[in-house]
């Protein structure tokens, strides 16, 4: 028996995230951080940089799952930044 392998189904970014549970803008941010790769989890519709960005929604999905088990950090490094300067804040009241 033979399985067939199924082609992505690419779809705009409010679709995207609405399917997702995030905002457009985290979306574009997780792209922006490079938790989202290009030609793996987006792709532009046509080759101009001024073409709109489709994402391959069970691909995107397997990315959060990843980053979620590995930690804030992976998702949103900026947290990592924050987790610092806040614990210096805390200590310095101490």
């Amino acid at each position: 028996m033979t399985t067939a392998m199924t082609s992505p189904i690419w779809i705009g970014a409010s679709q995207a995230a609405d399917s997702l549970g995030i905002s457009i803008s985290t979306i574009y941010r997780w792209r922006s951080s490079g938790l989202l790769k290009p030609g793996i989890h987006w792709r532009r519709k046509t080759p101009s940089t001024n073409s709109p960005v489709l994402y391959d929604l069970e691909r995107c999905n397997q990315a959060m799952a990843t980053a979620t088990t590995t930690g804030l950090d992976a998702v949103e490094p900026i947290w990592a930044v924050v987790k610092t300067a806040t614990a210096k804040i805390g200590s310095a009241n101490v």
